[in-house]
């Protein structure tokens, strides 16, 4: 697959920027901030909170040569699966037809206790799922397709974190008292290690005041 340059900080302070103008001010207000989408960029995306960072690799895979009718996001993102019919990926990059690349992107500002288990339970079984559909033929590739997740979660998730012990639920010593945010960065280090995603960006920034 075409090598992608690196994503610069500015960068992603820029789409942090605009991910909280989307949640704080909605559509009207971001025009206040120099980002506008311009062309098939703002056809493409999803318009969502995380729009911005969906167009950040957008114009990356477009820079690094890939032509935009290999570009898909919404239901042209939609792949078959094999524990479900299928699924729809945030970005996938097809090349004679075929995925070379799927991208997830999630975001979490609140409600970490409740929520942070359905983030790992999504990022692993769409993965899984997506290996398993693979290796049986249901989807077809010439190369291995490149599996990435980018996770934005609010700073909040660094002071937040769960009172149970290794000794109540048999919790690995990574976890125990870690905050949400730690236990994050470790799991997106597994998913490396284990060789179930070959890309992650865990990004944790605290919501600009306004």
């Amino acid at each position: 697959m075409t090598s992608v340059p690196p994503v610069s900080d500015v960068e992603i302070a820029d789409a942090v920027e605009c991910f909280w103008q989307e949640r704080m001010s909605r559509a009207e207000d971001r025009a206040d901030i120099d980002h506008a989408q311009e062309g098939r960029r703002k056809e493409v995306t999803s318009g969502g909170h995380m729009a911005e960072f969906e167009g950040l690799l957008y114009d990356l895979l477009v820079d690094a040569g890939l032509p935009e009718s290999a570009i898909h996001t919404g239901k042209s993102a939609e792949l078959p699966g094999y524990y479900r019919p299928s699924k729809e990926w945030d970005l996938v990059v097809l090349q004679g037809g075929n995925p070379v690349a799927a991208i997830e992107f999630k975001s979490q500002t609140s409600s970490f206790r409740n929520n942070w288990n359905d983030r790992v339970e999504e990022v692993v079984g769409s993965a899984t799922d997506f290996r398993t559909a693979m290796e049986i033929g249901v989807l077809d590739s010439p190369v291995r397709p490149w599996l990435g997740y980018v996770y934005l979660m609010d700073e909040q998730g660094t002071l937040e974190g769960n009172s149970i012990s290794a000794t109540d639920a048999g919790m690995a010593d990574a976890f125990v008292g870690a905050s949400y945010a730690d236990r994050c960065e470790e799991l997106c280090l597994r998913l490396l290690d284990n060789d179930i995603l070959m890309g992650r960006r865990f990004c944790c920034r605290e919501k600009r005041p306004g």
